[in-house]
């Protein structure tokens, strides 16, 4: 709706970046573009305290580790033209 102009030349719209660049991309928007920042967000992974135990959780924890230190992790984000984390 914002790309045929219903909100008019000055439409706006606020998404979160990730999303709003793989739609643009996905649905070939070229005359869509970010103008700025809205709010920062946070991402997290929640493990269940009830089905992964310490010892689970801690080679999780090391593998994830282990992959941002390798580049594994901005690698994948890359491929889905994701932005790594501050």
């Amino acid at each position: 709706m914002l790309a045929a102009g219903r909100f008019g030349a000055d439409g706006l719209a606020a998404v979160n970046q990730d999303v709003a660049w793989h739609l643009i991309d996905e649905l070939q928007l070229d005359n869509l573009r970010e103008v700025g920042v809205l709010a920062t967000v946070s991402y997290g992974i929640g493990l269940s305290r009830k089905r992964v135990g310490q010892a689970e959780f801690q080679r999780f924890a090391d593998a994830l580790a282990a992959a941002m230190a390798d580049g594994s992790v901005a690698a994948i984000l890359r491929r889905y033209q994701l932005e790594p984390a501050d």
